[in-house]
């Protein structure tokens, strides 16, 4: 803000004449940009047919990036979710040109204080990154923090929390002989 930015526009050819617009605008950083606002994550059972759209369009750095995982700027988002069983699990499809760097969090004090359970950068851009939970205590609220290890040439993911365990049987297929 109160910076004065300049752009040349120009053609090819000097005798000609093009019309162009030019649109400026401030985009305002998304709700859950610092972790205080932090988005209560939708959990759901076994599989991930419900996902939240994410987004880091104009989103802030609020604390460093993860160790060993780039030198980018980090532009953050941050959800939360009080957990109902001792595991979860976290899934992170970047869209085009993202590649997520997922950090789950607990004994977050935001802006001041927090302790690592794990920071995954397992695939690149446009890839699924998934987090495994476990020792987790029921009720406590847990906090993940995503951004794009590529800075900000792309913005948008879909994020999805699950629970691992469950009271339904295991199903097994066994292959066999048709007579």
């Amino acid at each position: 803000s109160g910076s004065t930015y300049y752009f040349r526009v120009y053609t090819a050819n000097a005798n000609s004449r093009v019309l162009f617009k030019v649109c400026v605008s401030n985009v305002p950083p998304p709700s859950n940009n610092d972790c205080s606002n932090a988005i209560t994550a939708t959990t759901t059972n076994f599989n991930c047919l419900q996902t939240t759209n994410g987004t880091t369009v104009a989103a802030t750095e609020s604390m460093p990036r993860c160790s060993g995982t780039g030198v980018a700027p980090v532009y953050d988002v941050w959800y939360k979710f009080i957990a109902t069983q001792t595991t979860a699990k976290i899934n992170v499809q970047s869209g085009l040109n993202f590649d997520a760097i997922v950090q789950a969090l607990s004994n977050v004090t935001c802006a001041s204080s927090y302790m690592q359970l794990q920071c995954v950068n397992n695939t690149g851009s446009g890839g699924l990154e998934t987090v495994a939970l476990s020792g987790l205590t029921v009720n406590n609220t847990y906090y993940i923090r995503i951004y794009n290890n590529t800075g900000h040439t792309g913005t948008n993911f879909e994020i999805c929390l699950t629970n691992t365990s469950s009271s339904l049987p295991d199903l097994t297929i066994t292959a066999g002989t048709q007579s």
